[in-house]
């Protein structure tokens, strides 16, 4: 079933690994069976709506993006490169029980969780969701693995917060699309929350970003 991804996902070496760049702005690290996202902030429309401003809940959405990637590559684990919740003010049993019903359904998949900066404030995970939670940075297989990257990074690392995304310009027209960014011997991943912005960013001589372009993954030379 993984063939349907070869021709819309970029493959990159990463610090002698080989990683998938997927347009549903995640990673597949074939060697580990793993899907990789970062900053999916469960819970943030209902913090707006905790504020009364009406705002569809979008966990069903966001449970169905993961549930398709995790069935087509056969993954046998799930990976979140920090922020999977928002705010406990945006904590609701609506959601919760959602994110519940789904874990019940990928009993048998390994759910790792290195905490993000939002995660820390939001308040303990429920059980039932059995996730492994580790602080950053976490290190796998040579990669080190964790929420907000260093400016300096000694070794190859995965890491998320930025929601990168970049400015194109041709003559009149723009267009800002997010993106997966190299930058020292860190990959930024974007966020895979729908229900998150993504944060502009000027690119340095040496960083090298991939863009999401609809269904295709496509390196900015």
């Amino acid at each position: 079933m993984k063939s349907q991804f070869l021709n819309t996902n970029c493959p990159i070496t990463w610090g002698g690994q080989e990683l998938w760049l997927l347009p549903e702005r995640a990673v597949y690290w074939p060697a580990e069976k793993a899907l990789l996202v970062a900053d999916i902030h469960f819970g943030k429309e209902a913090s707006f709506r905790a504020s009364q401003i009406p705002i569809p809940d979008g966990t069903g959405r966001e449970l169905q993006r993961l549930s398709q990637l995790i069935r087509t590559l056969e993954c046998q684990e799930l990976i979140i490169l920090g922020d999977l919740l928002h705010s406990r003010r945006g904590r609701s049993a609506h959601w919760i029980d959602q994110i519940s019903q789904w874990r019940y359904q990928w009993n048998s998949l390994k759910w790792t969780l290195i905490k993000g900066n939002h995660d820390q404030g939001a308040g303990e995970l429920p059980s039932e969701w059995k996730i492994s939670e580790l602080e950053a940075p976490a290190l796998r297989a040579g990669l080190l693995l964790r929420h907000i990257p260093l400016e300096q990074e000694t070794e190859f690392a995965l890491a998320g917060h930025l929601h990168p995304k970049v400015k194109l310009r041709h003559g009149p027209d723009q267009l800002r699309l997010p993106c997966f960014l190299e930058r020292g011997k860190t990959l930024i991943l974007p966020a895979f929350g729908t229900f998150v912005d993504h944060g502009l960013i000027e690119l340095q001589e040496s960083d090298k970003a991939y863009l999401v372009a609809g269904e295709e993954v496509v390196g900015l030379a």
